[in-house]
């Protein structure tokens, strides 16, 4: 991963709408309180994880309210929290680190769709140097949408994805931008993308 720019804060009074716990052996994203995924090590002697969803519709659609908040327009020189300054109050109070990056050549997406079944699936995968975990169904993703996005990098453009990850996380919980991470694996290039560690 390409660091392109990272910042320090501290969120004091956050409502712990979303939070994230964990190490790089095992994570938990958390959605107002609730677990909405979890990706744990194998113990099989290597990096390999295990990964289960248990989205539900209250989780669902507080997700879907930071997708709407969250801004998509270049980051340019303003301060990575002031960016971000629609989402930091949903935080858990805690110190964060913001590290806007442009991920490797070569990335891994892990996905999901609407015959996901929380009660009996799973999900194996190794995680690379940028795994990006999806929290939107891949069925629920618009053409037109992903489309959008392409023309918009093929023209030199790069818009943001938001993700949430633990310190040195093996994985980046993906917030927002599934439309735009579909789009910048159709054109072969590297996502930017902002992560809240």
């Amino acid at each position: 991963m390409n660091l392109i720019r990272s910042e320090k804060i501290t969120v004091r009074d956050g409502r712990s709408l979303l939070d994230v716990r964990g190490s790089n052996f095992d994570a938990v994203l958390l959605i107002d309180g609730r677990p909405l995924l979890y990706h744990w090590s194998d113990c099989m002697g290597s990096v390999a994880q295990y990964l289960v969803y248990s989205m539900t519709p209250d989780a669902a659609q507080t997700v879907l309210s930071f997708r709407a908040s969250f801004g998509s327009a270049a980051i340019g020189d303003a301060s990575l929290a002031l960016y971000l300054a629609p989402v930091l109050p949903a935080l858990a109070p805690s110190e964060y680190a913001l590290n806007y990056y442009e991920a490797p050549q070569a990335y891994d997406i892990v996905e999901f769709d609407n015959r996901w079944d929380v009660t009996k699936d799973a999900v194996g995968y190794y995680p690379g140097c940028a795994s990006f975990v999806t929290t939107q169904p891949t069925s629920s993703l618009s053409g037109e949408r992903i489309s959008f996005y392409e023309q918009r990098i093929q023209k030199g453009e790069r818009p943001i994805l938001l993700t949430v990850s633990v310190e040195e996380g093996w994985s980046d919980f993906v917030i927002d931008g599934h439309h735009k991470l579909a789009a910048y694996t159709r054109t072969h290039t590297p996502p930017h993308y902002l992560s809240i560690q």
